[in-house]
């Protein structure tokens, strides 16, 4: 379990797609989409061998790792730190990273900087809005640069109408 590359036991082992949770998503029946939280290589290998679709290195690192009273102050390089030692622990589930406080809400160009910081660090991109800010914007610039881009939004709006 604790070797360093991602190789150990992952003959024939396929890398979910963003096309492929997108048709899963779209498609009545299909198996749900399991995504988990993960901030180590350790968990991230347990959550990968589980068979999670997603993993998400979120900034509540900062409350769960860190000790902080809330997510504010995490940094978009604690994100990508915590996301290469995810990587290293994944070999299927697809990888996801917050966009911190304050890392894209300035202007498109800083969002499309951002994700693109993201994606060079862990070679995948999920951009999240934990405030529901609209980030459409963003989505044809980051796009247009060749990153595979999803864009997941968590308000409380879109939380009362999966519930329904």
């Amino acid at each position: 379990m604790y070797n360093a590359t991602n190789s150990a036991g992952s003959a024939g082992v396929r890398k979910v797609t963003v096309p492929e949770l997108l048709a899963r998503k779209r498609t009545l029946g299909a198996p749900p989409i399991a995504m988990v939280t993960a901030y180590d290589f350790t968990m991230a290998r347990l959550i990968d061998e589980g068979g999670a679709d997603m993993i998400l290195v979120g900034d509540s690192l900062g409350m769960v790792v860190q000790g902080l009273a809330n997510t504010i102050p995490v940094t978009l390089d604690e994100i990508c730190y915590h996301g290469r030692a995810v990587a290293r622990g994944t070999t299927r589930a697809h990888i996801t990273g917050d966009m911190p406080f304050m890392t894209y809400q300035v202007s498109p160009t800083q969002a499309v900087e951002s994700a693109g910081k993201l994606f060079k660090d862990r070679k995948h991109l999920v951009l999240t809005d934990t405030l529901g800010h609209v980030l459409a914007s963003c989505v044809r610039p980051a796009n247009a640069a060749d990153g595979p881009a999803v864009i997941v939004f968590w308000d409380e709006a879109a939380d009362q109408m999966q519930s329904m």
